[in-house]
């Protein structure tokens, strides 16, 4: 998902690098995976936290959802990114893409169709 990025052409070749980077990632994943946990469990105020336990009621998502979410994130490995890459590159496979910009931005992404609103 890119909203409003500068370059629609690259956006699309960074998705489609994505499953190849993911296979071939050597660096540390504590960072990341902390930062996945803290984006998901964030610090919030009284207001924020009423709104939240809103959401989360009414999505279903109960206390075990998320403490089994938190735990897969903690203990993710790079045989894990391995795995996700070769599901990510299956279904980009038959991924169709959107990109709403002027015909020759269009025409420089390499589209198999373009339409006109």
């Amino acid at each position: 998902y890119s909203y409003r990025g500068p370059s629609a052409e690259r956006s699309l070749e960074a998705y489609a690098a994505s499953p190849g980077f993911l296979k071939g990632f050597e660096g540390e994943l504590d960072g990341f995976i902390t930062g996945a946990v803290a984006a998901l469990e964030p610090l919030l105020g009284p207001r924020l936290k009423g709104l939240t336990a809103d959401g989360l009621y009414f999505r279903g998502s109960t206390k075990e959802l998320r403490r089994e979410r938190r735990q897969k994130l903690l203990s993710a490995s790079r045989e894990d990114l391995r795995r996700f890459a070769d599901g990510l590159a299956a279904a980009m496979g038959s991924a169709s893409a959107c990109v709403l910009a002027s015909r020759a931005t269009l025409e420089k992404c390499g589209l198999d169709e373009i339409n006109s609103l």
